[in-house]
């Protein structure tokens, strides 16, 4: 790997990501992707995906 992770605005191809890491993270407390698939189209001025060459590290999900 090169660089630095980056944060950029998650996607809907990222969802999947983002589940995947919820559920190394939060294990039983983990969320569907439908959910972040919701929260996306919601508001997808406040999600975002962090990666590093191209590898999904992490994911962030605000609202208003």
């Amino acid at each position: 790997m090169s660089g630095a992770a980056q944060w950029r605005p998650m996607g809907q191809g990222d969802v999947d990501a983002a589940a995947a890491i919820s559920d190394w993270v939060h294990g039983a407390y983990t969320e569907k992707p439908a959910i972040y698939a919701e929260r996306l189209r919601l508001y997808p001025a406040g999600c975002f995906l962090l990666e590093w060459d191209g590898e999904a590290l992490g994911y962030l999900v605000t609202h208003p």
